[in-house]
């Protein structure tokens, strides 16, 4: 969880009916880190793949940062770990 200089809360979580179909999910919720929505998912997977252990951090620069390990972007199949770089935007 990490908290925007909008003061909006931003909440990381695995999102999926099964372990070995989620991936990072993120909502926003108010200042208060309380009524969660805008639920969205940073990283475009390919049907098939995972996105565990999943972090989520504000710089001081107010982007945002989002980790997930993958196997969704591997030639291989393995798993590793991918960073996006990002910001709020008000839809």
């Amino acid at each position: 969880m990490a908290q925007g200089e909008n003061g909006l809360t931003l909440l990381s979580f695995q999102w999926g009916a099964k372990l070995e179909d989620a991936q990072m999910a993120v909502a926003i919720g108010d200042e208060e880190a309380q009524n969660f929505t805008n639920h969205t998912w940073p990283f475009k997977l390919p049907e098939g793949s995972i996105g565990h252990w999943n972090s989520i951090t504000v710089l001081e620069d107010g982007s945002i940062l989002a980790l997930t390990s993958t196997n969704g972007y591997s030639e291989k199949g393995k798993t590793e770990v991918w960073m996006i770089k990002g910001h709020l935007e008000k839809k």
